[in-house]
């Protein structure tokens, strides 16, 4: 966490700065995330939850997430705010209020049905019987929530009460670099739609191709639960293990019960030949160090 969370704040930070051209739309969209980030953590608290190896991803994927949400509606408002400078220049704090309003008109429904279809798929995590997996569910869904919450009320609050970026001065240059930014990116786009366009049939059959292929991939998917995987051999937790391993009767060991069905069954001939041919077959299986 240490490193994921200022990690992803720097470079979704960077590229909001470019593309927004703003203080309030670099950090409003961070802001919002934060925020949930950190209701979801302290529910976590409350519940008596603790972080693992799947909740610790929480933090990451809600940042991704959630700061889209606030992203459209700071988007909308600055649309809203062209609009009202196109009539009047000199918008004072009620143009805000109704800037936001208009803004909200048009974006809190988009964004509760984004909010409630995550939630949704999330929720497809808790129909399964591993803790992790279903508190992770639970917690992203909570996440989720918080976000979109957040966005549908505190963003647009927010935004009445932060300066609107001015014409001229520092803003201005800001803004000349994110208009540069987003002339290009629209540049971009405008001319995929155009290749689109000519040639939709093919694309439509490209993505079906690769659907196709996709889906005879999925059986060849490689179950993995060995954690240990996860560090590299160099590790100390590696080197570790291995050592116990090779000096011990190995690190992670797994207890099988035998009855002998009467008193002093393991005392038969017959019953100890059985049990040696299990041994051997259980050090024959990979990953056994021994028995």
């Amino acid at each position: 966490l240490l490193l994921l969370i200022p990690l992803g704040i720097a470079i979704m930070a960077t590229v909001l700065s470019v593309f927004m051209g703003s203080l309030r739309g670099v950090l409003l969209p961070i802001a919002s995330s934060l925020m949930a980030i950190v209701w979801t953590f302290a529910a976590m608290q409350l519940a008596g939850l603790s972080l693992n190896l799947l909740t610790v991803l929480l933090a990451p994927m809600l940042l991704a997430i959630g700061s889209v949400y606030a992203l459209h509606v700071v988007s909308r408002f600055d649309e809203e705010m062209s609009l009202l400078r196109a009539k009047d220049a000199a918008v004072n704090r009620t143009g805000y209020g109704e800037a936001s309003l208009n803004c909200l008109r048009h974006m809190a429904m988009p964004v509760a049905i984004a909010g409630a279809t995550t939630i949704i798929g999330f929720a497809a995590l808790l129909l399964t019987d591993v803790p992790a997996v279903f508190e992770l569910g639970v917690l992203a869904m909570l996440g989720i929530a918080s976000v979109t919450l957040i966005s549908v009320t505190g963003v647009p609050a927010a935004l009445i009460l932060l300066p609107v970026p001015g014409s001229t001065g520092t803003g201005s240059a800001w803004r000349r670099l994110s208009h540069s930014a987003d002339a290009m990116l629209s540049k971009l786009l405008l001319s995929l739609a155009k290749a689109i366009r000519k040639r939709n049939s093919t694309i439509v059959f490209a993505c079906l191709l690769a659907s196709i292929c996709a889906v005879a991939a999925l059986p060849k998917i490689v179950i993995d639960t060995d954690y240990l995987s996860y560090f590299e051999e160099t590790d100390p937790v590696r080197i570790d293990f291995d050592a116990i391993n090779d000096l011990l009767a190995g690190a992670v060991p797994l207890y099988l019960i035998l009855e002998g069905g009467t008193e002093g069954g393991f005392r038969e001939p017959e019953v100890l030949r059985q049990i040696e041919v299990l041994q051997e077959r259980l050090n024959a299986l990979p990953g056994m160090s021994r028995s």
